[in-house]
């Protein structure tokens, strides 16, 4: 009998002894699981503050690509020859009517501008130096006369980032002159 209960004793106290060691598990459990509901609490807010920023993110792309056909459809409808160029005076892009004007091509795109014609390349970079518009009379090869207004370029943040080069027909102009000019 003594050796019944001194094992019932021996069982009792292991018992004892895993209970409160499962008690421990339980207890790192519990404070896992509260941990982890804290860190979802987190990842949801945090997730909530992305689709809001992303929201705001298409909107603003939407807007851009909204005024960015606007300005294009305006530039079309104006229908001046006008190019862009950078700070090293490479072709950044031109509006339909300046492709007939200098006969440009997609591949044109990046080209130096003084490739295209050295008068406005000397234009440009007046209008560079000062900072200011400027405005030469230029001839094409085939005997066009161009206004060419040169107007730096500036960004949002007023950084120069190169100029828009536009031109106005004054061949009938030019013609006019060099009448008058033979008849006196």
């Amino acid at each position: 009998m003594d050796s019944l209960t001194e094992d019932a004793s021996v069982s009792s106290e292991e018992l004892t002894t895993s209970n409160e060691e499962l008690q421990a598990i339980n207890e790192e459990l519990r404070s896992t699981t509260e941990e982890l509901e804290a860190g979802k609490e987190e990842l949801q807010s945090v997730n909530e503050k992305l689709v809001t920023v992303n929201l705001e993110l298409s909107e603003t792309v939407t807007e851009t690509i909204k005024a960015n056909d606007d300005l294009r459809n305006l530039i079309s409808s104006i229908g001046i020859p006008t190019v862009f160029v950078d700070r090293a005076m490479r072709i950044k892009r031109y509006t339909p009517p300046a492709v007939g004007i200098f006969k440009l091509i997609a591949s044109d795109i990046g080209r130096p501008l003084l490739d295209l014609n050295p008068q406005m390349a000397a234009a440009t970079r007046a209008a560079f130096d000062t900072l200011t518009l400027t405005e030469r009379e230029i001839r094409t090869d085939r005997g066009e006369w161009y206004l060419a207004r040169v107007l730096p370029y500036r960004t949002v943040d007023d950084q120069l980032d190169g100029a828009v080069i536009t031109l106005i027909d004054i061949t009938a102009r030019k013609a006019a002159e060099a009448a008058a000019r033979s008849s006196e």
